[in-house]
């Protein structure tokens, strides 16, 4: 993957939503917002030797004349591991107090963030840069994805959305998914004005 930071873009684009503020202006410091650095800081974990959940290996993509314009990633509970994450952070340049700011940082998140049960597939990083919306771009990667997660075995697909980001959700319905639990947190709603995320499932019936 050569664009590693347009897709970390797309990938903060992903933890925004409808909000102001995105998820990785938690993970990762910085004056809030798609500055160069954080981009920067993203792309290098994209691209690390280390692979973790945000890595590109994950990653499918579409193009639209030769330049990245949606994107998102599937990936199973064994590549999802805290450790992979820590190492390719250190293999950027973390140190260890980096390393814990950051998890100082991240509550609100982690108190929302879905809880994927054993043998699902995770759709993560969903997103599509303003001038390609309306494509159907990310409902055809959603069909993609699905489709990869049935053939490595996974029958039940699932992702996280902001409860509040209805577009989203009215795109991933159209794909079949459905709202099955939702998770709020005070904290988070004060960060990111919105009152939480919910878990949205597609099972494959029949499938194994």
């Amino acid at each position: 993957m050569e664009d590693c930071e347009g897709l970390a873009r797309l990938c903060y684009l992903a933890g925004q939503g409808q909000s102001t503020r995105s998820i990785y202006d938690l993970l990762f410091d910085g004056p809030r917002g798609m500055t160069d650095e954080r981009t920067a800081a993203m792309a290098a974990v994209l691209g690390a030797r280390h692979v973790c959940w945000l890595h590109h290996a994950h990653f499918l993509v579409a193009e639209v004349d030769g330049r990245v314009a949606a994107a998102l990633s599937g990936l199973d509970r064994e590549q999802n591991r805290t450790r992979d994450f820590v190492a390719a952070l250190r293999e950027t340049g973390w140190t260890d107090g980096d390393l814990a700011a950051m998890q100082g940082r991240i509550g609100p998140v982690t108190s929302v963030e879905p809880r994927h049960p054993d043998g699902a597939w995770r759709i993560e990083n969903v997103a599509t840069f303003q001038e390609y919306r309306g494509r159907g771009l990310v409902g055809a990667l959603l069909e993609e994805i699905v489709a990869l997660g049935v053939e490595r075995g996974h029958r039940v697909a699932d992702l996280g959305c902001f409860i509040s980001n209805e577009p989203a959700i009215r795109a991933y319905e159209r794909v079949g998914f459905r709202v099955t639990e939702e998770f709020t947190d005070r904290d988070f709603e004060e960060i990111f004005g919105c009152p939480g995320m919910c878990r949205m499932t597609l099972e494959k019936k029949g499938q194994t």
